[in-house]
């Protein structure tokens, strides 16, 4: 019988390649030991555009914060921390359409808890190995990578923004993979850009 014959609902999706077992329950605030608004923007005088896992018609995989930027924005480390990788997606995953782009982690220990923030969609990366200090520039906002509007001759800001994630168990890729937590929870409130709005659900591991 042919494949194409065959209802798709019967046809079994590929096993998720292997990586390591996300900690249960981390993005709940009493198992993460931070107190709320102890991590600093990662952007100066910005706003939101999305959030984790909010329904935009089929799309629903998004992990983290899309905040609004100009290109060459100074972006900033929002803990002490640790270089944690840094590398550039958009010739590797042509098929997400270059993915993250230019992309930089930085690892934080938290007590007995690691968790790594991520900084995507980089126009360039100022700081690749050894510690980092909260507030200091680590990178500048760019347009790399899957963004929409794409830029152009005319319009080089266009598709412009960070999109900032907080991890467990972080493994880079075209996805992130790892346990994605609300940043939310941590940084000061952040208001929507005119014209956005949403409700997050951080906890549903649809890009797993």
């Amino acid at each position: 019988e042919s494949i194409l014959d065959t209802d798709p609902e019967d046809i079994p999706l590929p096993l998720p390649l292997p990586g390591p077992d996300p900690l249960p329950d981390t993005d709940d605030p009493e198992d993460i030991p931070l107190p709320p608004q102890s991590l600093r923007l990662p952007l100066d005088g910005t706003c939101l555009t999305d959030i984790c896992n909010v329904q935009r018609g089929t799309y629903y995989c998004h992990d983290g914060l899309d905040l609004n930027a100009v290109v060459n924005s100074p972006v900033y480390a929002v803990a002490d921390g640790e270089i944690y990788g840094y590398g550039d997606l958009t010739a590797d995953c042509s098929l997400w359409n270059g993915a993250y782009g230019k992309w930089l982690a930085v690892k934080h220990q938290l007590g007995a808890q690691e968790i790594v923030s991520s900084y995507s969609h980089l126009n360039s990366v100022v700081v690749t190995s050894g510690r980092v200090t909260k507030g200091q520039i680590i990178a500048y906002s760019g347009n790399t990578g899957n963004v929409f509007p794409k830029p152009t001759v005319d319009n080089p800001n266009n598709g412009a923004h960070l999109h900032f994630g907080l991890h467990v168990n972080f493994v880079p890729g075209c996805l992130f993979r790892g346990t994605p937590l609300d940043p939310q929870k941590w940084l000061p409130e952040i208001g929507w850009c005119s014209g956005f709005s949403g409700t997050p659900d951080c906890r549903v591991p649809v890009c797993q």
